[in-house]
């Protein structure tokens, strides 16, 4: 008989994880992606908007719709974000 599998849950380092995501963009989305995020830091949401949206993404369903609409804006940042 084999000795038990040792489980060891670990998560890589943020700063990995944003290298590949940022790799994986192409120039456009690159630029397309500073500009949204540029155009949301100067008109942030209210506090009841910001609760609404985490409040929304506890449930599945939500959380499904935001990857799939994050795959269609940015098809290069599923695999290193979500997937790997």
């Amino acid at each position: 008989m084999s000795p038990p599998a040792k489980v060891v849950l670990v998560d890589r380092p943020v700063h990995v994880t944003i290298a590949r995501m940022w790799a994986a963009l192409s120039t456009t989305d690159k630029i397309r992606l500073l500009w949204s995020l540029l155009r949301d830091a100067l008109r942030p949401p209210t506090k009841q908007d910001l609760a609404s949206f985490i409040s929304d993404l506890k449930n599945v369903e939500s959380m499904s719709e935001a990857i799939a609409a994050l795959s269609e804006l940015y098809p290069g940042l599923v695999e290193p974000l979500v997937r790997a």
